[in-house]
């Protein structure tokens, strides 16, 4: 977090509300018996997700990255920036190793850990995230899979042989998209547009 930011985006209230009466992500999720566990600093993440390795299983079976910018300010003054590609390289194994990611990247520019691990994941890939759209709009759930229509997130729940592999949102009928969203844009030749420009004219992906 950055000096001046909202007081609202911290993040104690993964754990709790800010609010009476309100649901926190903790909340949201206690039926399952999921627990969160929460870090701020990449030191912290990567021992959090080598911490089982010597009996051959990981303690956590997802890692949430919420993205930020690309800032040299660190979230622990005593960090060591090159922690960030460490990071990258214990993420990119866990991924590899069967656990489950998941990337929240907001408007530009809060999409830098993102388009990293979007480069370490898919090396030849040719898209990024990048923009600021504004939203304010409801995306709505597609059993199909196929996401023909505008407006829509995937719902449908994949199988691998007999068994099913349920996506977060599988459950879910309608998603507000929020005020100010990033989106899948061609990468760009000069990372520095990516990152540092003004990427809101970026060509948006297609298949």
């Amino acid at each position: 977090m950055i000096d001046g930011e909202n007081e609202g985006l911290s993040d104690e209230y993964i754990k709790k509300s800010k609010e009476l009466d309100t649901e926190c992500i903790q909340s949201s999720i206690d039926y399952t018996g999921i627990e969160c566990e929460v870090v701020t600093n990449y030191e912290d993440a990567i021992n959090k997700l080598i911490s089982g390795y010597k009996r051959d299983y990981c303690n956590y079976y997802a890692c949430i990255i919420m993205s930020g910018r690309p800032y040299d300010e660190l979230s622990n003054p005593d960090d060591d920036p090159y922690l960030l590609g460490q990071f990258i390289k214990v993420v990119n194994q866990f991924w590899k190793n069967g656990g489950g990611i998941g990337l929240f990247a907001d408007n530009s520019p809060f999409n830098y850990q993102t388009n990293l691990l979007i480069e370490t994941f898919f090396p030849k890939s040719k898209f990024r995230v990048a923009g600021n759209h504004p939203g304010e709009k409801i995306i709505k759930g597609d059993n199909s899979g196929e996401l023909e229509k505008k407006s829509t997130f995937n719902r449908k729940i994949q199988r691998s042989g007999n068994y099913k592999r349920i996506n977060i949102s599988c459950n879910l009928y309608s998603i507000y998209e929020g005020k100010t969203v990033s989106y899948f844009v061609e990468k760009p030749d000069d990372d520095d547009i990516l990152y540092h420009g003004k990427n809101e004219d970026l060509t948006i992906q297609t298949y």
